[in-house]
């Protein structure tokens, strides 16, 4: 199977990315009535106007199309608002080569931000698609994202299933918030548990914004990924975490909230694409980045507090390398 890039064909996906990315805050200009959005509208105190949408979608598709040199051909994304935005992207200058197609749902999130994917049409087939919902029964009156679970054939042939999540956020509190984040996890391995149970090899790849690091219970105990040698699930953002690396900054100090994790299928692959190394990178270009005067290098980001500064993401997308 063929693909094109940049007017060259590519036999297959050898040395093509997956990638993960919190755009943060990725909203159009537009009010959506059933949302809580105004605080990115052109009358709220940011000034949310068309213009800097515009700006943001430019930075995102940059970010994007300079990714290990090369669009990648699958990147699954957390808070994007609508699918407009997403029509908006994939036709940038930046991306409009690649031939991306995207999946996306709406969720019931209140702030109507989503989890998505764009993907490149020449080296991707969707073969199913669904947006798996998250409910609380002990908080019935809260909402959250949805996890978007992608069955996909990689050219050549090759079956990847792709869970593509953003866990509830710590806003309130990280132990009051911590059950939230078990329920998603725990849907995400039942599920992983039903494809493994039919088939023992499946490739199966969980990425996104847990807003949990490697080591939380939520991560190793109700996921079940760890960096263990034997291990179901292996978590490749554990030895980014251990190094004192990360995708996400909070007052100076850097995590991996942003994580990759794959199956034994995927790790120990005995046909078709693995993950390069097993292991997950994090993007940093210098032009990514902004000093702050206290905390030194940090995401540069739409806003800092009430001010606008016309940056990408609180996050630094992550992204592994098929073999």
């Amino acid at each position: 199977m063929k693909g094109r890039l940049d007017g060259k064909y590519l036999i297959d996906a050898h040395n093509s990315v997956i990638a993960f990315y919190n755009t943060e805050n990725f909203f159009d200009s537009h009010d959506n009535p059933n949302r809580n959005d105004d605080s990115f509208l052109p009358s709220f105190f940011r000034g949310w106007t068309q213009q800097r949408y515009y700006r943001k979608v430019d930075n995102i598709s940059k970010v994007i199309k300079n990714m290990y040199g090369e669009c990648p051909i699958l990147v699954g994304m957390a808070e994007i608002e609508n699918k407009w935005i997403l029509k908006d992207l994939i036709n940038t200058t930046h991306l409009r080569d690649a031939n991306y197609d995207f999946v996306h749902y709406e969720s019931d999130d209140e702030r109507g931000i989503d989890v998505c994917c764009i993907y490149r049409k020449d080296f991707v087939q969707i073969l199913e698609e669904e947006p798996i919902k998250i409910h609380f029964d002990f908080d019935v009156t809260d909402t959250t994202r949805d996890i978007l679970y992608l069955k996909c054939n990689l050219k050549g042939n090759d079956v990847f299933h792709i869970f593509i999540s953003h866990w509830p956020s710590r806003g309130e509190g990280q132990k009051e918030t911590e059950p939230k984040r078990i329920v998603v996890a725990k849907k995400i391995r039942s599920r992983i548990d039903q494809i493994m149970a039919h088939d023992k090899d499946a490739k199966i790849l969980v990425m996104g914004d847990f807003n949990d690091y490697p080591f939380d219970v939520s991560v190793t105990q109700h996921l079940g990924a760890t960096d263990e040698q034997q291990t179901p699930l292996y978590n490749m953002a554990i030895s980014l975490e251990k190094e004192g690396k990360g995708s996400y900054n909070h007052r100076g100090d850097w995590g991996m909230f942003d994580q990759m994790v794959i199956s034994e299928g995927l790790r120990y692959h005995k046909r078709g694409y693995g993950v390069k190394d097993n292991e997950m990178y994090i993007f940093r270009p210098d032009w990514l980045m902004f000093k702050h005067r206290k905390f030194g290098d940090l995401p540069s980001k739409t806003y800092t507090g009430r001010k606008y500064i016309g940056g990408y993401s609180d996050h630094l997308p992550v992204y592994l390398i098929l073999d």
